[in-house]
């Protein structure tokens, strides 16, 4: 049995918008990933069967190393907000989530819309 540490720390969350963002580029990698290995002879047929109905189903699933994953988010407090990139450990590729143009971008767009409320 695998134990679990309780450790308190810091919680991150990503917003809808974010999560979104972030399962559309899982989706890319994964289906690379997958692709890659359905030609590998390194995993039997049952599991790249079962491979295969998740790359058709649009949600493609690769084969990994549970104990170690195989992607990285990062949350770097930074003295605006959080820098968030994920790292895919398949394929190499790193991806901004959030940084500080998109930081800039959603405080205009609040500045934007505060200037066309009607004030009290």
């Amino acid at each position: 049995m695998t134990e679990t540490a309780d450790v308190m720390g810091m919680n991150f969350a990503l917003d809808e918008e974010l999560e979104d963002k972030f399962l559309n580029w899982l989706d890319e990698q994964n289906k690379l990933i997958v692709e890659e290995q359905q030609k590998s002879e390194e995993f039997n047929e049952t599991q790249k069967s079962i491979q295969q109905k998740t790359l058709d189903s649009g949600s493609p699933m690769p084969i990994y190393d549970i104990n170690s994953g195989y992607y990285s988010i990062s949350f770097t407090p930074v003295a605006w907000g959080n820098r968030i990139f994920v790292h895919n450990h398949f394929t190499g590729k790193s991806f901004k989530l959030f940084d500080y143009e998109d930081f800039q971008e959603a405080v205009a767009k609040t500045n934007d819309e505060q200037k066309e409320s009607p004030t009290l």
